[in-house]
């Protein structure tokens, strides 16, 4: 076999003879270096769906993941809503009691509540807010039973 030390020489055939260089060729390809080219053409195209796949697959995981993050964020942040909501519920309902109980124990004799802007009697009928004020049926005032 000869070496490829010539600069004409550019390979050898199948039976082992060497291939040369036509005079104004800078490229010659035989049908195996097609076919590798063409192969290697393929692979690339391979690898770049298989890439871009499993970009895409990545980021469908990342979109389920961080919904379903949010998801929760959301659910705890509800429950935490309607807990604070029952809370003050309950204060609400214990001020009214409160302030019933104040307005029904009051003994007999006892004078009534006067309104503050009018100076009409208060009576049973008057509105009464969780906080302890009563309504003027009269100004429609609000005035505070515990002063």
């Amino acid at each position: 076999m000869t070496s490829l030390k010539s600069p004409d020489i550019i390979g050898f055939n199948r039976s082992g003879q060497p291939k040369e260089r036509p005079p104004n060729s800078l490229l010659i390809l035989d049908d195996a270096d097609v076919g590798m080219t063409f192969l290697s053409i393929i692979v690339g195209f391979v690898i770049v769906a298989a890439f871009l796949m499993i970009l895409g697959i990545s980021g469908i995981m990342f979109f389920n993941v961080s919904r379903f993050f949010n998801r929760t964020v959301q659910q705890i942040e509800n429950e935490n809503r309607r807990a604070e909501s029952a809370n003050s519920e309950t204060s609400h309902a214990e001020k009214r009691r409160r302030a019933l109980e104040i307005v029904a124990n009051q003994p007999e004799g006892t004078p009534a509540h006067k309104c503050r802007g009018c100076g009409a009697t208060v009576d049973s009928t008057a509105e009464l807010s969780a906080d302890g004020k009563v309504r003027c049926n009269y100004c429609n005032q609000w005035t505070s039973i515990y002063q």
